[in-house]
């Protein structure tokens, strides 16, 4: 084997080594984060929660964020139709009607109570919240067909 293949080979396996502690460390995370769904949908009922997963992990921030479902008629999601809606709305007075509906919704990391974990799953993801936003509305719209409305 040439030097220069060795050395690849050999940073190949300190990349492994590297990627199995992430694995481990996501899974310890993902058993937390798994364990307050577990909660949170004991709590309010299966149907009741969003459970958003994240594409990319790094510690200390959560695998999954955990949001609560309105109903069509709730205030929070009748105001973000209204903001996100409005003919004088920029593309950046929507975005920010959607963070805001979004942060008003999550039970996990609770924005109000868990604010350093909430901040590091918002810096892993920075556009969290508007993916967030846009599962709420299909799971509203959704529950809102189930109901025959």
């Amino acid at each position: 084997m040439s030097d220069a293949r060795k050395i690849v080979a050999d940073i190949e396996a300190q990349r492994t080594k590297l990627r199995a502690a992430l694995d481990d460390n996501r899974a310890e995370q993902n058993a937390k984060d798994m364990a307050e769904v577990l909660r949170l949908e004991e709590e309010m009922g299966y149907e009741a929660v969003e459970v958003v997963y994240l594409a990319r992990w790094s510690a200390p921030a959560t695998t999954l964020v955990v949001a609560e479902i309105p109903r069509a008629a709730d205030h929070r999601f009748k105001r973000y139709q209204q903001q996100a809606n409005s003919n004088k709305a920029s593309g950046a007075k929507k975005i920010e009607a959607g963070d805001t509906f979004a942060r008003s919704c999550l039970l996990y990391p609770s924005p109000k109570d868990q604010t350093e974990l909430f901040e590091e799953t918002i810096n892993v993801a920075p556009g969290l919240l508007g993916h967030v936003a846009l599962q709420l509305v299909v799971a509203v719209q959704g529950r809102e067909q189930d109901e025959g409305k």
